[in-house]
């Protein structure tokens, strides 16, 4: 049983817990999720942070879902897929972490046309962002932006976005 800790067992908002409970739902592994409240002390810094199957307890979204990724097949097939998937990770990360800072995403600085040409890309290449299967990079990207409409129809997708708990706060 994998443990997702986050801010108020992720009932009020699901944030940064969403693309983690998602890559386990859609691999189709049991998991509970639990509020920070109930984290064990560990070397970890903030939420979310998931207890794996062997008790260790690791924090950072993109590191999160990489090893969930190759835990469970959804981190690409082929050692470049491997890479290609860790880099989108990091890639949607940065985007986020963009997105919240002002001026960073501006019509005048183009940031946001070039991260969106270099997403553009890659659908263009295959059906999702990394082959033609879905890896946790796609599952990730979904958190980021809700523009992948393949993605939607995925039941694990369907489940979390339909449960009555927002994404974001």
């Amino acid at each position: 049983m994998i443990t997702i800790y986050y801010w108020a067992a992720m009932k009020k908002f699901q944030g940064r817990g969403f693309p983690i409970a998602l890559a386990l739902e859609f691999a189709g592994v049991p998991y509970e999720v639990l509020g920070n409240d109930d984290l064990p002390e560990s070397f970890c810094f903030a939420v979310p942070i998931v207890k794996l199957s062997t008790g260790q307890l690791m924090s950072q979204t993109p590191m999160i879902m990489d090893v969930l990724g190759s835990e469970f097949g959804l981190g690409g097939s082929t050692p470049a897929e491997k890479v290609d998937c860790k880099q989108l990770l990091l890639d949607f990360n940065d985007m986020f972490d963009e997105v919240q800072k002002d001026g960073k995403w501006t019509a005048e600085n183009g940031r946001q046309d070039k991260w969106f040409a270099l997403v553009e890309k890659r659908l263009q290449a295959s059906k999702f962002l990394v082959s033609s299967e879905i890896t946790v990079a796609d599952l990730h990207a979904f958190w980021f932006a809700s523009w992948f409409s393949e993605m939607s129809e995925v039941s694990a997708v369907k489940k979390l976005t339909t449960n009555g708990v927002q994404i974001f706060p």
